[in-house]
């Protein structure tokens, strides 16, 4: 992959392990050697087995990395640290109990690797029950691509900007 990597999905936690472990399955199940992209996780001083269970990941995949914080720093800094971090072009703040859907990855990377400079790209999602039968489709969010200037963008998506 060497220094091609445009993407790092960064992931803050805490104390959430059961569900980490879900999500981190459900995007290293679609790494591959083609895929530009970094998994970072940022645990905000967890006392589970967070660490137990992104080092399973870790031993198998060198894209993921982690890093523990010293103490709870609360959920904002550590959300906020997944942009401050980042070294990569683009960076995803994926929630720890958020999972990607298949083939999910090789789309976003291939609309990343294009010729076209984002500022943001907002993709829809699903509600899931807890055995992953979708619930709930967000309708409000067809496949539609959104030129907008920064006041206009808040009054399209103001209301989700704070969901990672």
């Amino acid at each position: 992959m060497g220094n091609n990597i445009i993407l790092t999905i960064s992931i803050p936690t805490y104390n959430r392990a059961i569900y980490l472990e879900r999500c981190l399955h459900s995007i290293c199940n679609q790494l591959t050697s083609n895929i530009p992209v970094i998994i970072k996780v940022y645990d905000n001083d967890s006392t589970d087995n967070t660490y137990e269970v992104v080092k399973s990941f870790m031993d198998k995949y060198s894209q993921i990395t982690y890093t523990k914080n010293e103490k709870n720093i609360g959920p904002d800094l550590n959300i906020g640290q997944c942009y401050y971090l980042s070294t990569t072009r683009y960076t995803w703040v994926f929630g720890d109990d958020d999972i990607l859907l298949d083939r999910a990855l090789l789309y976003i990377t291939n609309i990343l690797n294009s010729d076209i400079e984002y500022g943001l790209v907002f993709l829809n999602y699903y509600i899931f029950f807890d055995n992953f039968e979708i619930k709930k489709q967000n309708k409000s969010w067809e496949k539609y691509t959104y030129k907008v200037d920064s006041s206009s963008l808040v009054n399209i998506v103001g209301h989700k900007l704070g969901f990672i």
